[in-house]
């Protein structure tokens, strides 16, 4: 007889993480995204046994567990300068990653299928850890993986598993105290996760416009430098297809990275994030550290520089030892000044608004589809750009 009620994260709060579906032993719940532009779990009443595996393993509904160790604080970038210019800011996810991979570790991180959906994996050596570079702005699938990652901890391997805050809480719910030893966990400072559905319909967009097969996409360019000479960011979007079409433009006049930056597309979680704090549940966190020029003043941070956070002494000493990088003490408050997205500084009330704006968004997106969407909200044009930035410097919404 059923004596538990099943109740999992309401949809406002639930991550999409998918550790329910993973760890559901009658395979009970299945992720859909059917009328939505996100997954959420499905339950099948009738083959559920109300264990409550699923409610124990989700992150929305579980106390976080933060560490009390105190946080030590870096500035880090790669020593080689190759992997630091193809990388996202300093280089030290794919350092991080083959440091682990030379101790034995199988690493799991983020790529493109050959759909160009993104993914989670699981790369078992070195040779196999170039997709994960450069920042995905699209919520990965990891259907699958954390049940991965289990068997392969429980068969005496270790791994390094790389993802967005709730991610890394949803693994570390997972993954059994016995076998927490062999799991290294790496967070990145995150602003939020977009629409699958709308990065699919945007690449197929992409490729019927340029009657090509998409080759290959970054969301983050240094093809003119990770920052401007200001220091600000300088944001660029470059991708190839087949036919041998290169596009290299400002991030503003992609039309997906515009929707991104007005938030239409981000999931309803991620408006009030409870990651978003100081005391994080990964071992390391790693961010772009825009306005590291500020904290070190002598360091070069036009190649690109990452802010690193070790929480713990399993995530000190990793970092202590990855010898490809140049790792540099930093003044924590200063630090924590500079780091985008690390605190939650939206009231209630902005939280909300953005939620609305995202949920409205994503019923005329269902409702009438990606080219009417675009032709409704167009991207920047380098007019309503030169008016968006006059209107930023004098304070105007």
């Amino acid at each position: 007889m059923k004596d538990k009620i099943i109740e999992l994260a309401e949809r406002d709060f639930c991550t999409g993480c998918s550790a329910c579906a993973d760890i559901c032993p009658t395979k009970s719940i299945k992720m859909s995204d059917e009328g939505k532009l996100f997954s959420y779990p499905q339950i099948n009443h009738e083959t559920c046994i109300s264990c409550g595996k699923c409610m124990k393993v989700c992150p929305s509904i579980n106390t976080l567990e933060v560490a009390t160790f105190k946080q030590q604080y870096f500035a880090a970038w790669n020593k080689d300068d190759a992997e630091r210019k193809t990388s996202t800011s300093g280089g030290v996810g794919v350092a991080l990653a083959k440091a682990a991979a030379s101790r034995a570790y199988a690493i799991c991180g983020v790529r493109f299928d050959d759909e160009f959906k993104v993914v989670h994996s699981l790369a078992k050596s070195e040779a196999d850890l170039e997709g994960f570079k450069g920042s995905k702005y699209v919520q990965s699938s990891t259907v699958g993986i954390f049940a991965s990652i289990n068997d392969y901890l429980k068969g005496g391997g270790k791994v390094l598993f790389i993802g967005t805050p709730c991610q890394v809480e949803a693994i570390k719910r997972f993954v059994p105290s016995s076998l927490s030893d062999q799991l290294l966990t790496c967070e990145i400072i995150c602003h939020g996760v977009n629409s699958p559905k709308v990065w699919s319909d945007f690449v197929k967009n992409l490729q019927e416009d340029n009657k090509s097969v998409l080759k290959t996409y970054h969301f983050r360019s240094k093809s003119h430098g990770w920052q401007r000479t200001s220091g600000s960011p300088n944001l660029r979007v470059f991708y190839t297809f087949d036919n041998g079409k290169v596009v290299d433009v400002p991030a503003w006049k992609n039309q997906f990275h515009y929707w991104f930056g007005q938030h239409y597309m981000l999931r309803p979680s991620c408006s009030h994030c409870m990651y978003r704090r100081e005391q994080r549940c990964a071992d390391l966190t790693i961010a772009d550290f825009w306005g590291g020029q500020n904290v070190l003043p002598e360091a070069d941070t036009f190649k690109g520089v990452s802010a690193v956070i070790a929480s713990n002494e399993k995530g000190l000493d990793f970092i202590q030892k990855v010898e490809n990088i140049t790792l540099l003490s930093v003044d924590e408050e200063k630090t924590k000044k500079m780091l985008r997205g690390f605190v939650e500084n939206k009231t209630e009330v902005a939280q909300r608004a953005e939620i609305e704006k995202a949920l409205l968004f994503e019923q005329e997106y269902i409702a009438k589809g990606y080219c009417a969407m675009v032709k409704k909200y167009p991207h920047h044009t380098a007019i309503s750009m030169f008016v968006h930035k006059v209107k930023c410097k004098l304070g105007i919404k």
